[in-house]
């Protein structure tokens, strides 16, 4: 309906000039007389005369034509609406529970990925790593102690307790001896004999056990001590890695480039593991979600690139997906454009100049695409229509008569199309017909013409 209106603000505006010329080559040209003798024999004359005949008393009047050539095909424009939305929104928290210390950003804020946006108290974090880093000290000296094996002094004091332990076996030996031949005679008794037996064990035992230390510390620390305490230190090395972990995670990280939407809370609050603190959406470049017809779907490809219209401005916008979900509601499948420019990836100040071109968040969007449909008509510019009756459209066909003139006869038509400054119509017109293509406000029915030579 908008574009028939104005293909009639367009007509109506061609009459007004029409007539303006016609005043301003009079007024320049004609004295005042004589136009008034003109408008009243003008106006005697048209009473006089039958309303029938008008067309024979005009003069030919000089006319542009074209030749109508019939089409079966059209490529129709089509728009759908949409939605510019960013390519990714999320949600920051924490992953344990704590005090928040400082925020460094507000709602609206830029981020650039890396910023530290939020931090959380790590005063009782940080005395448990001086206690984990003291307990390793101690492990790791422990360790060290074992891998070097004993001191030559240990060794010595060893080898010393040793040879200590065979003189008083030595000196048992002799006592047990001096018993033993006492023991034909009454001089001893048997239990003499046997404690000094029992005592020479003891000390054989005792001097057996001491060759064991003096071999063992020969040998060295035994692998598999020396195994269990680097097992120790490493579990230490674990203890001070997860609370560094928490350390880190104790800072909110921004992961990409983007800006604050929300921010949930202040400085001092405590905050639970998992609870959202902070919001924040990617800056641009955006995506543009757009329900379209599945037929339309059918037709479109992926990394083509497709025109949006947004706030007024034409954006170009590749296609990256195709939902297979199929809407309830409008019976559209949702394609997804990215309004990137392969020429304005990197750099953050190319990023803020597309958004400003592409537009906000949330925005309307329209997605321009051309279909082409079966449909007979003729393409005419807009300047060949004239003013039928009851809403209708009318055109002027140029025929000869018998007596080899061009006049002109009106046919009316239907608007099937319209693109700009040209209209699709069909009608009672006829491919290889020719029609008068500008002027036409200044025509009658059955008005004779010349053509003008092209």
């Amino acid at each position: 309906m908008e574009s028939i209106l104005m293909i009639g603000n367009q007509y109506d505006q061609a009459i007004a000039d029409d007539r303006l010329c016609l005043r301003c080559r009079f007024s320049h040209h004609v004295h005042p007389i004589v136009l008034a003798v003109l408008f009243a024999w003008n106006v005697c004359g048209t009473a006089a005369s039958n309303p029938l005949d008008a067309s024979d008393n005009l003069a030919p009047n000089y006319v542009a034509t074209m030749v109508l050539t019939q089409q079966t095909q059209s490529v129709v424009p089509r728009s759908f609406t949409g939605t510019l939305v960013a390519k990714r929104a999320s949600g920051l928290g924490f992953k344990r529970i704590g005090r928040v210390e400082s925020l460094s950003v507000d709602h609206g804020d830029r981020v650039v990925r890396g910023d530290v946006l939020a931090r959380l108290d790590t005063a009782a974090l940080q005395s448990q790593v001086a206690i984990l880093r003291a307990e390793r000290e101690s492990a790791v000296a422990l360790l060290d102690e074992l891998i070097a094996g004993p001191r030559q002094q240990t060794l010595d004091a060893a080898g010393s307790r040793l040879r200590e332990l065979q003189a008083m076996r030595d000196q048992l030996q002799n006592t047990f001896n001096r018993r033993q031949r006492l023991a034909g005679s009454d001089a001893i008794s048997m239990q003499d004999i046997d404690d000094a037996r029992h005592e020479l064990a003891a000390a054989e035992a005792r001097i057996m056990l001491q060759q064991h230390v003096v071999s063992e510390l020969k040998e060295g620390t035994r692998k598999e001590k020396i195994a269990a305490q680097r097992a120790e230190v490493s579990r230490l090395d674990a203890s001070l890695q997860a609370v560094a972990v928490e350390i880190q995670e104790s800072s909110l990280i921004a992961p990409y480039d983007g800006f604050v939407s929300m921010r949930m809370v202040d400085e001092g609050a405590i905050v639970q593991p998992g609870v959202v603190v902070m919001k924040i959406i990617e800056s641009a470049p955006y995506e543009a979600w757009v329900g379209v017809p599945p037929e339309i779907c059918d037709g479109m490809e992926l990394d083509q690139v497709y025109s949006l219209s947004v706030g007024g401005k034409e954006v170009s916008a590749r296609l990256v997906a195709i939902l297979p979900e199929l809407d309830t509601e409008t019976r559209t499948r949702t394609v997804i454009l990215d309004c990137e420019q392969a020429d304005k990836r990197d750099s953050i100040s190319a990023r803020t100049e597309i958004a400003k071109q592409v537009g906000a968040i949330g925005e309307i969007v329209q997605l321009n695409l051309s279909q082409t449909v079966e449909q007979t008509g003729y393409w005419l510019p807009v300047s060949a229509l004239t003013r039928g009756v009851k809403g209708l459209w009318s055109l002027f066909v140029v025929v000869e008569s018998e007596a080899g003139e061009f006049i002109v006869q009106r046919s009316d038509v239907e608007i099937l199309q319209i693109d700009s400054s040209k209209v699709l119509v069909n009608g009672t017109i006829k491919s290889g017909d020719r029609v008068v293509t500008s002027g036409v406000q200044k025509l009658t029915e059955g008005q004779k013409v010349k053509l003008i030579e092209p």
